[in-house]
């Protein structure tokens, strides 16, 4: 959201011809690395009667 702000912010400035002032952005928290989450590896798919790809 703080991108649109910023760009009604200069369309309102470009109308008026005047410095708008906006508040400033507030950075969300980001992740921590005790939040990282680990899986296992998927299995590989069970094959289906099917030819093996190639040429004839």
């Amino acid at each position: 959201m703080a991108d649109v702000r910023i760009i009604r912010a200069i369309l309102k400035s470009a109308e008026s011809n005047k410095p708008v002032t906006i508040e400033p952005v507030q950075i969300a928290r980001r992740p921590e690395p005790e939040q990282e989450i680990f899986k296992q590896a998927v299995s590989p798919p069970k094959l289906v009667r099917a030819a093996a790809p190639g040429r004839d």
